[in-house]
């Protein structure tokens, strides 16, 4: 991403799935520079939440003239939300268990390969950790190409959690093609 990404959260109005972008052009921190905010998607496919954790992966080679590198890929994990209580009565009286307000341990994918981060896809339902919203996500190139150490974060009780997991993915990382989720 040249730029930045707004990815859900929580607003007055409650818990958001819409992501945002803010593209810039000129100097950094000159008086050349300027930027614009776009709507990406006004609805990702996950629900909505805050407390979430993002990651950003820049595909090998992927350096701009200034040197910098630029996320292609953004794996978002975990978070607190879901469907906020509606107003209405539904005729059969039940909620999705997918929809209901809690703390979660999901993880999913976007890239400029997918609609230009517009398009999400859900990489795993329930990672291995308990779910949580407030952790620490780094990516780790040192220990291999896509590599993220997660850390820490409040689970469904606000209790602190103090576990640290390793997670090593593949080349189809990139595009969200993972055949293959590794923790450790």
């Amino acid at each position: 991403v040249s730029g930045v990404l707004l990815v859900g959260g929580r607003a007055a109005a409650g818990f958001q799935s819409d992501v945002w972008k803010y593209e810039f052009s000129g100097e950094f921190c000159s008086l050349d520079w300027q930027g614009t905010w776009s709507q990406v998607t006004a609805s990702a496919a996950w629900n909505p939440r805050h407390g979430h954790s993002l990651v950003g992966f820049a595909a090998p080679f992927s350096t701009s003239s200034t040197g910098s590198s630029s996320a292609t890929t953004i794996l978002m994990i975990g978070g607190y939300g879901g469907q906020e209580i509606r107003s209405s009565v539904r005729k059969d009286n039940t909620q999705n268990a997918s929809d209901t307000i809690m703390a979660r341990n999901d993880i999913w994918c976007a890239s400029r390969s997918l609609n230009n981060f517009a398009t999400w896809r859900r990489l795993a339902p329930n990672a291995p950790f308990t779910p949580r919203s407030q952790a620490v996500a780094v990516i780790a190139p040192t220990i291999a190409e896509f590599s993220m150490i997660f850390f820490g974060g409040y689970d469904e009780r606000a209790q602190a959690t103090v576990d640290l997991w390793r997670w090593s993915g593949e080349n189809s990382t990139a595009d969200c093609g993972l055949d293959n989720m590794m923790f450790a």
